[in-house]
């Protein structure tokens, strides 16, 4: 019964994004609309090339798409910090965490939920994987993949940034990396 309860709020708050003002707390735009604007299309679908992004890490960098390596694979993990599943998935990435050495890997939370990253560091303690950059959307980055089944959903995108597989829910960490070799 918790675990219902945990998954129906994890879906409310990210269905909360739709609706979400994409401001800090002066509130001072994320973005610039003309920075982020980019084709309309289906991002969901494998071969879909990466929307244009704009995430403010944890520590207030932001993240641009020029930021992302092009000689690597991308995993972006669509999650919520008071989500048991993302408690979950993102331990397990932790104790593999070598196999994500070639991998840049991002977990991307709603904008309203950055007030809960010192939760999810107690419960999950991230920061001893600095190789998982924890950031908000700024730019309807989550509204344009997401696909609304369930959290985490895992994106992973190849070196030319082309979506190559959505796993949504608890996934089993070979599952993920049978998509970096």
């Amino acid at each position: 019964m918790i675990r219902k309860l945990l998954i129906i709020t994890c879906l409310i708050s990210v269905a909360s994004l739709a609706s979400a003002r994409k401001t800090f707390k002066n509130d001072t735009p994320l973005f610039d609309k003309q920075d982020v604007n980019d084709t309309p299309g289906d991002y969901r679908v494998v071969g879909a090339p990466m929307p244009k992004i704009y995430f403010i890490r944890k520590d207030g960098g932001k993240i641009t798409n020029s930021d992302i390596s092009k000689k690597r694979k991308t995993i972006i993990m669509i999650y919520n910090p008071l989500c048991e599943h993302c408690e979950d998935e993102t331990v397990l990435i932790g104790q593999n965490i070598q196999k994500f050495d070639n991998t840049d890997f991002i977990l991307l939370a709603a904008p309203n939920m950055t007030g809960q990253y010192s939760y999810f560091e107690n419960t999950v303690h991230v920061s001893k994987y600095p190789q998982l950059v924890q950031a908000a959307d700024s730019s309807g980055f989550i509204e344009k993949v997401y696909t609304y089944e369930s959290l985490p959903q895992i994106n992973i995108y190849d070196k030319h940034h082309k979506l190559m597989k959505i796993f949504t829910g608890d996934v089993a960490i070979d599952s993920v990396t049978a998509y970096l070799d």
